[in-house]
């Protein structure tokens, strides 16, 4: 592959490890809301059931008490929902840190096939430059003698 391929091939990679990491960083967004709607969800359901109880000694009727209960049974459905949000967010991100990685790992191996291809084209030129100054200094002696 010649030199500019390999480094449009480099280029091409670190592009797709930025949209990598860009998508990681979108889904750990999405997973840090995710999480902080689960926390407000339930300090809410402990402040209702704190409130449902009567609170500080207080009496509570029963039909105030099946209302309660009702309610506390759809919150726990919330939370139910809530949960199985934070679980997919999560999977988003382990996928998602996979992508990068593996995007990493691609740009790390081309860019270091860039550097050798570079180094093995430097010791070429290297050695036909020694065989130039080898076959002219070898031609000097020819006519010095």
């Amino acid at each position: 592959m010649a030199s500019k391929q390999l480094e449009l091939v480099a280029r091409l990679a670190r592009e797709q490890q930025d949209l990598a990491a860009q998508g990681l960083a979108h889904a750990q967004q999405q997973l840090d809301a995710a999480l902080a709607q689960q926390r407000q969800i339930l300090a809410y359901r402990d402040d209702y059931r704190a409130m449902a109880r009567g609170g500080e000694g207080g009496s509570i009727e029963v039909r105030q008490l099946v209302e309660a209960r009702r309610f506390l049974g759809e919150i726990d459905t919330i939370v139910a929902s809530q949960q199985q949000q934070v679980e997919a967010a999560q999977q988003r991100v382990a996928q998602q840190q996979l992508l990068w990685a593996d995007a990493a790992r691609y740009t790390q191996s081309i860019e270091q096939l860039a550097k050798d291809r570079a180094r093995d084209l430097a010791q070429a030129a290297d050695k036909r430059l020694q065989q130039q100054l080898d076959d002219f200094y070898g031609q000097q002696r020819f006519f010095d003698l």
